[in-house]
């Protein structure tokens, strides 16, 4: 007993346009859109460029918030030039009061060796 198919993708007993006498021309009919013709090396480099390329993205992005999130916390570290004694500020003034030797202490860039 013959298989029946289970799908049939063409009722009509014609042959699908594209072949002839049995042998498929270049443009065969699909019942679905075409696909990119490409081959499986190329595939698979598309493949690895594309995870390269996420990979690249997310390396930029870690770098970017962990940038991000020295920059706030360094926004409000104060250094006294006299005292050496490092503390937290988070008014906007230019000079503050440094806690140890209580003198006005003027802002600067935090330089962490």
């Amino acid at each position: 007993v013959p298989m029946q198919p289970i799908l049939k993708l063409r009722v009509s007993e014609q042959p699908a346009p594209g072949i002839v006498d049995g042998t498929a021309t270049n443009q065969q009919a699909h019942p679905w859109p075409l696909m990119i013709p490409t081959t499986l090396t190329n595939l698979i480099l598309f493949n690895l460029c594309g995870l390269l390329a996420l990979l690249g993205l997310l390396w930029v992005s870690r770098i970017v918030r962990w940038r991000w999130r020295e920059h706030r916390r360094r926004r409000h570290a104060v250094v006294c030039c006299v005292c050496g004694h490092r503390f937290q500020d988070s008014t906007r003034q230019q000079a503050v009061e440094c806690p140890g030797c209580h003198r006005l202490v003027q802002r600067q860039e935090v330089l962490e060796l």
